[in-house]
């Protein structure tokens, strides 16, 4: 089953395997650099990777999405260079807790959230996350700034406390879904049926669901914006949670509530709800419970670090 596509780019160019955001031939790529997240300007098919948020007055960053299949391929890549056969099997996603057999294997998919994890293998993921962003970062650091004083910058990838969680969902504003309205009036673009088509399963021809958004859009139509539980014309209902980078949420991150019920440090407890709950169940204060890996259940990073750290 793997090694995985690596959508990233290429392992072998890395400077460090795991570092999926820097790679060696800098000078022909081009590189970004957005505090946490640099990435390949012209790999193919990049997108940056869920970049850090730092929110105002408080110590630490939060993933702008949730963790995504193509991440966590990524990862099981460099496990597989670094560690073995054996290693990639303790991290692979339950198969018995995907949306469908394919979801996390299909590249349709690739930016969808990952799902079927346990609380130990996302530690794990947020532990080699932690030594790949501070070796790199202090790489950086070193060509930019050298300096005979020995120095490192270590950086603590995790998970997000509870109340760290609200705070990035929207735990200041008075409404309980962060926004003063989670309904939305919506228009479905028509090309886009052979997308809705495949996300969906949809036995339908393509151009029978184009004429049936394009009947749709003359109704006005207004949806819940949040993607939990709601009453969808066919065409727009899924078995699956959406693309990660959809709904904005109160801070301007995505999906915190709704899509996937994100992991926090407390164990037992996931926040925001997901695509199948109510949308009384995606609010900020909310609370669900974790047992194990499941179709409904992702998580996202937060980070803080020491800035320097003298050795």
């Amino acid at each position: 089953m793997f090694p995985f596509p690596d959508y990233q780019g290429r392992r072998d160019n890395s400077v460090l395997r795991g570092a999926w955001w820097f790679y060696a031939d800098t000078a022909t790529r081009g590189v970004y650099t957005r505090w946490f997240a640099t990435y390949p300007a012209r790999a193919p098919n990049a997108i940056k990777p869920a970049s850090m948020m730092f929110l105002r007055n408080i110590p630490f960053g939060v993933d702008a999405a949730e963790t995504s299949n193509m991440e966590w391929q990524h990862f099981l890549n460099v496990l597989a260079i670094d560690s073995g056969a054996a290693t990639v099997r303790r991290y692979l996603p339950s198969t018995a807790a995907q949306p469908h057999p394919q979801y996390f294997t299909d590249p349709f998919y690739r930016f969808y959230p990952v799902v079927g994890i346990s609380r130990e293998q996302a530690l794990g993921y947020c532990h080699w996350r932690s030594a790949v962003l501070s070796v790199v970062y202090n790489h950086l650091l070193d060509a930019k700034y050298p300096t005979s004083a020995p120095h490192a910058v270590r950086f603590n990838i995790r998970l997000p406390t509870e109340q760290e969680w609200e705070y990035a969902a929207g735990g200041l504003s008075p409404y309980p879904h962060g926004m003063a309205a989670p309904k939305r009036r919506i228009k479905v673009i028509p090309a886009a049926a052979s997308y809705l088509k495949y996300r969906g399963r949809l036995s339908a021809s393509t151009a029978k669901i184009k004429q049936d958004i394009k009947r749709y859009n003359q109704t006005k139509p207004v949806i819940t914006w949040l993607v939990s539980q709601r009453e969808l014309p066919y065409f727009l209902r899924s078995n699956t949670p959406e693309y990660i980078w959809g709904t904005f949420a109160y801070l301007g991150l995505y999906h915190m509530l709704g899509n996937v019920a994100e992991l926090v440090q407390e164990p037992g407890i996931t926040k925001g709800g997901s695509y199948l709950d109510k949308l009384e169940d995606c609010t900020v204060k909310a609370r669900g419970t974790y047992t194990g890996p499941a179709p409904t259940v992702g998580f996202r990073c937060a980070c803080d670090g020491n800035l320097p750290l003298e050795q």
